[in-house]
């Protein structure tokens, strides 16, 4: 089991904008086959049942553009996200998949559920806060051209860096087929995207998820070291694109493993103490089920590293945040979010 939740998390790609989406180069006719999720293989390479008698969830609320006050304290005019769960805002909602979180208590210190696999703030969210921007509305939620003009968020959960992996939720968005959206939306703007965000995979063998799975109740260390060697050559691949002739391209790392490390090193100091289990789940360690629909939460929600079986709560997303636009070269390389953004 534990290939399954490895295949949960793949890495984000963000890409900030150096020119405004306010131009675009179509109208909103142009819009009409921007989303099409790609049904997901079965097991037998069939595709994915569509869920004719399922009623679909409201959308998930799109948020409203910034004041002109907030527009001109951005620090770039936008923001674009793909990645999985971890980043997910609502991608899934109206997908046939067991990868969803459009119910509470997810978003339970958010106003309700938005689709985000946390109580409140995706790491995403706080990186966007911090460069000025609204929060990103999921692609799938965007009827109207204007509302992508400060960004969109393509994360779909159990996505997968690889198209097979993630086939156990049934439907969702792959990563290959976000890249195809961002193309349909290249269409529509001249985005302008120079600068460029990536970041590995953090250190997954301590989740509750797998801690339910150990007899001993250690970290898995043969899963972090799976991540080690990806994250590594992840690292390389930045610096040979920082070196490439891309004309005026800039390419940052987010080390994810070393920002997860040093969080469980430091928990104590970072305001911590429950880092073995879940705050909303069941099972041993609080990971063996995630989090049920209407499913009593823990109340000291800030106390822990992990919202449920799979994912950090909203207070870690915060810290991870701050860590990617203010940290140093252990976290960011080869400079941090807020210097490439002042580029």
């Amino acid at each position: 089991m534990a290939s399954l939740s490895v295949s949960w998390f793949c890495m984000m790609l963000f890409l900030l904008t150096s020119s405004a989406l306010a131009q675009t180069q179509g109208d909103d006719d142009d819009y009409d086959d921007a989303f099409t999720p790609e049904p997901s293989p079965s097991d037998d390479g069939s595709p994915a049942p569509v869920a004719n008698d399922m009623e679909a969830p409201a959308p998930a609320p799109v948020p409203e553009a910034p004041s002109s006050g907030e527009e001109r304290r951005a620090l770039v005019p936008a923001l674009f996200a793909f990645g999985d769960s971890l980043i997910d805002s609502g991608n899934n909602n109206r997908l046939f998949s067991f990868a969803k979180a459009n119910y509470l208590p997810y978003g339970i210190d958010f106003g309700g559920p938005t689709g985000r696999f946390s109580n409140a703030y995706t790491i995403l969210d706080q990186i966007g806060d911090l460069l000025g921007l609204p929060l990103l509305p999921p692609y799938s939620e965007i009827f109207n051209v204007d509302k992508m003009r400060f960004g969109v968020n393509y994360a779909s959960a159990a996505a997968g860096i690889l198209d097979i992996t993630g086939f156990h939720f049934v439907e969702r968005i792959p990563f290959s087929y976000q890249i195809k959206n961002f193309e349909n939306t290249l269409k529509l703007y001249d985005l302008g995207a120079r600068k460029f965000i990536i970041a590995g995979i953090g250190q997954m063998g301590c989740i509750p998820f797998l801690l339910a799975e150990s007899s001993n109740g250690e970290c898995s260390e043969m899963v972090n070291q799976m991540v080690h060697p990806f994250n590594a050559k992840l690292k390389t691949m930045t610096m040979k694109l920082n070196k490439s002739e891309l004309p005026g391209g800039h390419f940052i790392f987010l080390d994810m493993e070393n920002m997860f490390k040093d969080i469980f090193t430091n928990y104590k100091s970072y305001g911590f103490s429950v880092t073995d289990r879940g705050c909303c789940g069941s099972g041993k360690n609080k990971g063996e089920v995630t989090c049920l629909p209407m499913q009593t939460p823990c109340p000291n929600r800030d106390d822990y590293l992990f919202w449920d079986a799979y994912h950090p709560t909203s207070a870690v997303n915060l810290l991870l945040g701050d860590m990617a636009f203010y940290g140093g070269p252990n976290f960011t390389f080869p400079m941090n979010i807020q210097q490439l953004a002042t580029l």
